[in-house]
């Protein structure tokens, strides 16, 4: 890019993307609410219901 030019990125984010791993060696994605930060920039968003699944 060139200095003063600007871009549009887009991230999509899929549950697996979300997740963590709890002490049952689960993947966890968490109801809640988050945000989602990039420099200066932010995005809000929630998840609805707790999932849990295999690896």
């Amino acid at each position: 890019m060139k200095p003063g030019e600007s871009k549009t990125v887009t991230f999509h984010l899929n549950t697996r993307d979300l997740a963590f791993v709890n002490h049952q060696l689960k993947y966890v994605v968490e109801e809640g609410k988050f945000v989602a930060s990039v420099a200066d920039l932010t995005v809000p968003f929630s998840v609805k219901a707790t999932q849990t699944f295999d690896r």
